[in-house]
């Protein structure tokens, strides 16, 4: 075991580990991230079309699956279309083993810059720093996967790179079960006070003073 007394930068990386980072789930269905299930269940729930604050480990293992689970059901949707665009065209679909296997390959293929595009929909920043009561600057501890894009990925996205997302407002519905539209808060118009010219307010006054005077 090692002696974190005495060892700084293995106290910095157990540290670290426990920093809490907001993550958000974008689809339909709650997501459960696990551990130790086998020895003493661990498990995370990130409810659907919501975000949660958790600590860095599960942070990085959620961001892992939902980019999996994104990659996979996009690549499924990728395949379902093309078998419906060769059946309508009287055509037979891919074969299993063959066609539709090198056709998957093709749409399983994720580069970095998809990653972070992806990173950007479920990532929402750091928190707060574990143990240290200031601003969050630290990074945090990467675990290497065996998908060196995604590792590099995230390296961007936890340093701040994060493009800009696009939310559309969707339909909500009211308790009555009426559907409405929820549209954002403006901010409201900030008037600035008005600014006086010192030479023109100076006439003013003694322009008064005169007529004063005069009468």
């Amino acid at each position: 075991m090692v002696d974190l007394d005495s060892n700084p930068k293995h106290a910095e990386l157990e540290r670290r580990k426990h920093n809490l980072h907001k993550i958000f789930n974008p689809t339909d269905t709650d997501h459960k991230v696990k551990f130790n299930m086998a020895v003493s269940p661990e498990i995370w729930t990130v409810k659907a079309h919501s975000e949660e604050i958790v600590p860095e480990y599960v942070c990085i293992k959620y961001l892992k699956e939902m980019s999996d689970l994104i990659i996979f059901t996009q690549s499924d949707e990728k395949t379902k279309k093309e078998n419906d665009r060769r059946m309508s065209a009287g055509l037979q679909p891919m074969n299993l083993y063959d066609e539709q296997f090198r056709f998957e390959s093709r749409s399983l293929k994720i580069t970095e810059d998809q990653y972070v595009q992806m990173m950007a929909q479920l990532y929402r920043g750091l928190y707060k720093e574990y143990g240290i009561d200031a601003t969050p600057e630290t990074e945090p501890v990467l675990q290497g996967s065996s998908k060196p894009a995604f590792d590099t990925a995230l390296s961007r996205v936890f340093g701040g790179e994060l493009p800009v997302v696009k939310t559309k407002v969707e339909p909500k519905t009211s308790l009555d079960g009426v559907k409405t539209t929820i549209k954002p808060n403006k901010p409201s118009a900030i008037i600035p006070d008005p600014v006086v010219n010192p030479v023109i307010d100076l006439k003013a006054k003694i322009n008064a003073e005169i007529k004063k005077v005069s009468k």
